[in-house]
């Protein structure tokens, strides 16, 4: 919409001097309908985390607001799911891309500034929070803004036909289901 990307731009070698360089090789993106269980693209509520980041944008088809896709309404209770496909040879990546707790972290602290009313919740295999500030980031996040973290992996996701509402299906750490 904006036109600040040419697609059609050719690759061209240019020679630059410098005083320093920062390298940014870029991400790939996981396919998450490589992971069925989730229902991503048969359930309009779940989204990649690169869609929340619209969803939460100013400039975003909600204007900011924090909106199922299902129906327009308000979200109340939103998940997150870490390692999905992380250290998963069946689906090609046998490493953890170490910065998703800490960017669903972000996500759900963005949520909640943007409606106080959102319950986040983020279900995780792992704590990465190793670079400077971010355990304190981390806690921060529980203790301000109450993000509640569950160590135990989503087995699945159900969908209330009627209402699109999604049950998740997973075993806490302390048994909690």
């Amino acid at each position: 919409q904006a036109k600040a990307i040419d697609h059609n731009q050719k690759e061209e070698v240019l020679e630059l001097k410098v005083g320093s360089m920062i390298v940014a090789p870029g991400f790939e993106p996981f396919d998450a309908s490589l992971k069925s269980e989730y229902g991503y693209g048969r359930m309009p509520n779940v989204v990649t985390s690169v869609q929340f980041e619209r969803i939460l944008s100013a400039s975003g088809p909600y204007k900011g607001q924090v909106l199922r896709p299902s129906d327009g309404k308000h979200a109340v209770k939103v998940a997150w799911i870490q390692c999905v496909g992380s250290r998963d040879e069946t689906c090609n990546r046998d490493y953890c891309s170490s910065v998703c707790f800490m960017y669903a972290t972000k996500e759900a602290i963005i949520a909640r500034e943007h409606a106080a009313e959102i319950q986040p919740t983020i279900f995780y295999n792992d704590i990465r929070a190793f670079g400077k500030g971010f355990e304190r980031y981390y806690e921060s996040a529980k203790r301000a803004f109450g993000i509640r973290y569950v160590k135990g992996i989503v087995s699945g996701i159900k969908e209330l036909q009627q209402s699109h509402n999604l049950l998740l299906e997973y075993a806490g750490e302390d048994g909690e289901k």
